[in-house]
């Protein structure tokens, strides 16, 4: 965890900094120059559908993953392909090899060849249109909506957006609450789900007030208050207080499927305008810049260029953290010229706080404040022993690195970076 702050895991509204942003409109950055897109990562590669030279068109194909489950990615811009090997930041904190796309700001489109509105033909069209869960996850959606094994009924609506500073899913439900209110309609159809339940946080008035509205006359679709805790936004805490039970695997053991409000969005985008996901709002906030602002934004932008555009840095900002995501499950960035990909939920920057991991004090407060009960601690040790084994007994593959334990300790001990990492070891990745 890239921040070092005096922690505590329930996080008002207040407490939690969302008031920097919350009541604000959304600020459009629709014309950067250039942007850029994965290409080669050390994790993942890609088919390259393009090569330089070739004019493309918003929404044309550039690159499907070679993952068990592929993943198709678009173009955000029209205009010509620059670069397929281009070095560039990524929000992971590597620097990866990507497809460079200079704007010719034609904004013309290719649009999704339009499917039936059937379960199949709208399982297709999230498909082609590369949604994934937004929420930070990214997993492809048209998988998650396809369950052989499980009969679904419910499907639940992540708008917890539990992360401090975070808001764009909080503004994005405000602005675009019809379109929210649709999507989930797609993917009712999608799931065969004869109810929809929208999880939000009590604390979100502003934002129950409208969906209250949106849903009166919606007899299967409707709300679930939850207290507002950290990590209220965590599935398996979301499904547990929906569904009244839990489940081992996935949410469809319930019986359930989730989804992000911001991913139920872009399908409407998808079904209803035969839109690709090419944008999205994110959030950019914290004491180091000047406008903390949720601005939305083409996928394959800087975060340089969204910070510039939202007023830039605040004049004394010196030393400084910055973050891709958010303060509690996001990467620390070396530098703020890191591409925004679909999964970027905001670009948070903080005055640097002074301060030095200590030795372990034995506590325990990491062991009590995990929402999986494990002992994070233990498994840091574990993994720093090499001692595979270990980390197998103290299942540290179950971990769900919300960030609390290292939030949580006094001696400011990195722990859910190497609990997530000892994650890594015990899957084998």
């Amino acid at each position: 965890m890239p921040l070092g702050m005096t922690k505590a895991t329930h996080i008002s509204e207040h407490k939690g900094h969302k008031e920097l942003t919350k009541h604000k409109g959304i600020l459009e950055y629709l014309n950067p120059k250039y942007v850029y897109f994965p290409a080669n990562r050390p994790d993942l590669d890609y088919e390259i559908c393009v090569k330089v030279g070739d004019e493309v068109k918003i929404g044309d194909v550039l690159t499907i993953s070679k993952a068990y489950f592929p993943v198709i990615t678009h173009s955000s811009v029209s205009g010509k392909v620059t670069a397929v090997d281009k070095k560039v930041w990524h929000p992971s904190g590597k620097k990866i090899s990507a497809i460079e796309i200079e704007n010719n700001f034609k904004e013309e489109v290719t649009y999704l060849k339009e499917q039936p509105l059937t379960k199949e033909g709208i399982i297709e069209t999230i498909r082609l249109a590369g949604i994934v869960g937004m929420g930070g996850a990214g997993f492809p959606t048209h998988v998650k909506y396809t369950h052989p094994k499980y009969q679904t009924d419910t499907l639940i609506v992540n708008a917890v957006e539990c992360e401090p500073y975070l808001t764009c899913d909080c503004v994005s439900i405000k602005h675009y609450a019809k379109e929210l209110i649709q999507g989930i309609k797609y993917a009712m159809i999608a799931n065969d789900a004869k109810k929809a339940v929208i999880a939000v946080k009590v604390c979100h008035q502003d934002v129950i007030a409208i969906l209250e509205e949106l849903l009166k006359d919606e007899e299967n679709i409707s709300l679930h208050l939850l207290t507002d805790v950290y990590p209220a936004g965590w599935e398996k805490y979301i499904v547990e207080k929906v569904q009244g039970k839990t489940y081992k695997s996935l949410p469809c053991e319930t019986g359930a499927v989730v989804s992000n409000a911001g991913t139920l969005i872009a399908i409407n985008d998808a079904v209803s305008k035969r839109l690709p996901l090419t944008k999205r709002v994110i959030t950019v906030s914290g004491d180091g810049v000047k406008n903390p602002q949720n601005v939305l934004v083409k996928v394959g932008t800087l975060a340089s260029e969204i910070i510039d555009k939202t007023g830039g840095y605040v004049d004394d900002l010196g030393a400084a953290n910055l973050i891709a995501g958010g303060p509690m499950t996001g990467n620390g960035q070396f530098f703020d010229s890191f591409m925004v990909e679909k999964t970027t939920t905001g670009i948070l920057v903080f005055k640097e706080i002074a301060g030095k991991e200590e030795a372990c004090l034995g506590c325990g407060k990491c062991v009590d404040n995990c929402p999986v009960k494990l002992s994070p601690i233990l498994i840091k040790l574990a993994y720093d022993d090499k001692d595979k084994e270990k980390m197998v007994k103290l299942h540290a593959d179950m971990c769900m690195e919300c960030g609390l334990c290292s939030y949580i300790c006094p001696s400011r001990i990195e722990l859910t970076e190497a609990v997530g990492k000892a994650k890594k070891v015990v899957r084998g990745k």
